[in-house]
């Protein structure tokens, strides 16, 4: 680190990746004018004009939504209705504030969650209220709650990306100074140096036999410097279970929070949870796999999306299959082998896009293999038939595994059924992928499918296995129809 004591200019230390250049914190010299807003208020009125356009959306969203039910539910606009529409919209107001629903550092999906519960105790509470005052002036009020919702959804997922794009362009940025053992400063910084929300100002370094009040004064001091407003630690010097305490008390009024690395990665945020065990916190992290009732949810999932889109495939399945008896000799659909769940073979269902003698011809095309780690793939494949071709670059080939799903075999949504060659070259840590069904659709085919490394595509997979949600599937559903309507990677 070195400091230019006449301009007091700090210059860091780079850690982790090359990031944007740090903006300079100055410090005022004898007779200068007033020094410019600390990093500490600025974050925090950053953060609080955040809350003030979630809070404006909300307002408007809530209050149109109210009178929207109301004048169609009682086809009539008076003062007895408005203020009905003002009432639900203040409670409604009011629940979203008790749960905390604005802060920006909760995660979307939190923040979603907790505008739903506020969402289902506000209308809670208006319900009894209609029941006991007046059911034929509030009960139609009722409906703004499904209308209101979708649109708050979507209003803050706007507000979200907004922070994302000024986040990117170097705005909304906490500089932060990270502490860990000499030795870990490499590992942090390269993990947070993908973390586009934080920008490392400095880093600090200790041995175990140093003193924690030593430390403590050396981390205060450098957020002062540097105009930090967070503090990553990951570790404490000779374990000391006071530190972090001893450290939050020292940064009062100095920086914003204290952040604990625990050097978990490839979890998602539901499965971690915070819990007490006396004064003590315990970090619990949830099994990934689902128990009895999320088997019977997904399960039923399954069957609820396979049973309606069937009867569209049937359909289609008419036009494919002349077109595919046309165009080459050899039966409609191609049965082969895979392997599902807990490593156990079935057979899976495909409109035939290949010549029957594809398998046959495989070994001729060894040579030409382009595809990733033990999956086979050839560009332009000879074994491809011209009708093939067009059902394999809009999956259409695919459609018929949505039998598969009712019977039991495949998923909507989980990671790709692999052939019994390329589960046999699975490491360790790949044959993960078959602790669930596999699935018609999954991470990897919306992201880029064939032109994706092995390891990124295990990647993806491996943490869908870990943190996949129903909400997540949903999702990955709709990115499954962009991706069929602008296909990427597939052949």
């Amino acid at each position: 680190m070195a400091i230019d004591h006449s301009a007091t200019r700090i210059l860091t230390r780079p850690i982790g990746r090359a990031r944007r250049p740090l903006r300079a914190v100055t410090t005022p010299a004898a007779g200068s004018p007033a020094i410019a807003e600390s990093p500490l208020s600025l974050r925090r009125r950053r953060e609080a004009a955040h809350r003030t356009r979630v809070f404006a959306s909300d307002a408007v969203i809530a209050t149109a939504a109210a009178l929207l039910a109301s004048v169609a539910g009682t086809a009539a606009v008076d003062a007895a209705t408005l203020s009905a529409a003002v009432v639900t919209a203040s409670v409604w107001l009011l629940a979203l504030a008790t749960a905390r629903s604005r802060d920006p550092l909760l995660s979307f999906a939190d923040e979603v969650g907790r505008v739903c519960m506020a969402t289902g105790a506000a209308f809670g509470t208006l319900a009894i209220g209609a029941l006991l005052l007046s059911p034929e002036q509030y009960r139609p009020l009722l409906a703004a709650a499904p209308l209101g919702l979708v649109a708050m959804a979507g209003a803050r997922a706007a507000w979200r990306h907004r922070l994302r794009t000024r986040t990117r362009a170097g705005e909304h940025v906490s500089r932060a100074v990270v502490l860990a053992r000499e030795q870990q400063l490499a590992a942090v910084g390269d993990a947070l140096g993908r973390i586009h929300a934080v920008e490392v100002a400095d880093a600090i370094g200790f041995e175990d036999h140093e003193a924690p009040a030593g430390v403590t004064r050396r981390v205060a001091d450098a957020c002062a410097l540097r105009g930090a407003d967070t503090v990553i630690v990951a570790g404490s010097p000779q374990g000391d279970p006071e530190f972090l305490r001893q450290l939050s008390w020292a940064l009062e009024g100095v920086a914003a929070e204290t952040v604990v690395w625990t050097g978990l990665s490839g979890l998602s945020a539901p499965r971690l949870r915070v819990r007490w065990s006396g004064h003590t916190p315990l970090l619990r992290v949830t099994m990934p796999l689902q128990d009895s009732a999320d088997r019977f949810v997904r399960r039923a999932f399954d069957i609820l999306v396979a049973a309606v889109l069937l009867v569209p495939v049937a359909l289609a399945a008419v036009p494919i299959g002349i077109a595919i008896r046309m165009d080459s000799p050899g039966p409609v659909l191609f049965r082969q082998v895979r392997i599902g769940e807990g490593g156990r073979p079935f057979r899976m269902l495909k409109f035939r896009s290949m010549t029957v003698t594809a398998e046959r011809d495989r070994a001729l095309l060894s040579h030409a293999n382009e595809g990733a780690g033990p999956l086979f793939k050839v560009r332009d494949d000879p074994r491809v038939t011209r009708v093939g071709r067009i059902l394999r670059r809009y999956s259409l080939d695919e459609l018929p595994q949505f039998w598969n799903v009712l019977r039991g075999d495949m998923s909507v949504i989980g990671p790709r059924p692999a052939l019994p060659e390329e589960v046999a070259a699975y490491r360790p840590h790949e044959a993960r992928r078959l602790a669930i069904r596999p699935g018609i659709s999954g991470p990897w085919q919306v992201s880029g499918r064939s032109e994706l490394s092995w390891q990124q595509a295990v990647g993806l997979d491996l943490h869908y296995v870990e943190n996949r949600t129903l909400p997540g599937d949903l999702l990955l559903l709709l990115r499954t129809v962009l991706a069929v309507v602008r296909p990427r990677g597939a052949y």
